[in-house]
């Protein structure tokens, strides 16, 4: 016959076992870490399990079933039962996969620069609520970044580590304020500048791209022992593409310092 019954999407489910616990006909069962139907005639079709599952890996359909047997149920029920009251049985359960996606979680640790922070969407919650919340992982922290911390516990106040600015650059407001704290934490050494180079856009990079090509020629001209005049023009180039960047260009004083200490066109 066809009729309306539940339907499991192993790719989504996560192994939780929310539904087999929701089940009041025992029809779903944990194997090989995925919920699973174990006969249609034990399924009523009325989808108690749905709202258990935090992944929404369970739909109702209709199809080819056999019809629900309620017989049967209850006498699966009251086997279960007496095999559990003679035998208790420990229910095996798939570990659940951490959802967490970066490293470290401290918010004191948590470097503020972090590529992982880009575009995110931040979870900021008490240590504590890990282990206060069974399913904390797929409810909360799934793609999420996450940084947990303790008020009663961290020494130190959080704001003095994460200073609140009303900022708008529409309506010029802030900025002063914005450029004074930035200046505060760098001469305080909460910030620094490091060896890493970070560029903004396709522009620089270019402009990197082509300084990084013109040093390659003086290299090889040098390994080749050509003249020094033959390469400065390469120097010159790659002066010129990373001026682009700084902001800084090539003028007649520096120009005439580099043609002075070679021979050109001889």
């Amino acid at each position: 016959m066809i009729r309306k019954i539940v339907n499991i999407d192993e790719v989504k489910c996560n192994g939780c076992g929310a539904c087999a616990a929701a089940c009041h006909e025992n029809a779903i069962v944990m194997i090989d870490g995925k919920a699973r139907l174990i006969k249609d005639d034990y399924c009523d079709g009325l989808g108690d399990c749905l709202p258990a599952c935090p992944a929404d890996a369970i739909t109702i359909i209709e199809r080819e079933a056999a019809a629900y047997d309620h017989e049967a149920v209850m006498a699966r029920v009251e086997a279960m039962k007496k095999a559990a009251d003679a035998t208790p049985v420990p229910i095996a359960r798939a570990p659940i996969t951490s959802r967490l996606r970066q490293w470290p979680v401290q918010i004191k640790l948590a470097p503020v620069r972090a590529a992982f922070f880009n575009g995110c969407k931040l979870l900021i919650a008490a240590d504590c609520t890990a282990y206060a919340y069974g399913n904390f992982h797929n409810d909360f922290i799934a793609d999420h970044v996450t940084l947990i911390g303790c008020t009663k516990l961290d020494a130190g106040n959080y704001a003095e580590n994460i200073p609140m600015i009303d900022i708008s650059a529409k309506e010029e407001q802030g900025i002063q304020d914005f450029e004074d704290i930035l200046k505060s934490m760098f001469l305080k050494g909460d910030i620094s500048f490091n060896d890493e180079v970070y560029i903004t856009n396709m522009r620089q990079k270019a402009a990197l791209q082509e300084a990084y090509q013109s040093l390659e020629k003086v290299e090889e001209s040098i390994l080749n022992q050509m003249p020094e005049d033959f390469y400065s023009i390469d120097l010159m180039d790659a002066y010129e593409a990373l001026g682009s960047i700084t902001g800084e260009t090539i003028g007649e004083d520096l120009v005439n310092e580099i043609f002075s200490k070679f021979c050109m066109g001889k």
